[in-house]
């Protein structure tokens, strides 16, 4: 939940990792990669896989950025 503007316009800021942020954000990666090829071969072709892939996309991007904010950006 943002508080100020300012907390809301952070998330928008370029968070660079650190060298140990680098191989957890590669261990996220990895999973959610994981979870596609397992979902490819039992959901359906169409868009609610579609949609589905993009949801994994946006949590891994989300798990990202908490990874490289350790929790200091909210929202």
């Amino acid at each position: 939940m943002f508080h100020t503007v300012e907390e809301a316009l952070a998330t928008f800021d370029y968070h660079k990792p650190d060298d140990g942020q680098i191989e957890r954000i590669a261990e996220v990666r990895r999973a959610h990669k994981r979870l596609v090829v397992a979902l490819w071969s039992v959901v359906p072709s169409g868009p609610d896989r579609t949609a589905a892939i993009r949801k994994i996309h946006e949590s891994m991007m989300t798990c990202n950025k908490a990874i490289v904010c350790e929790g200091s950006v909210t929202g």
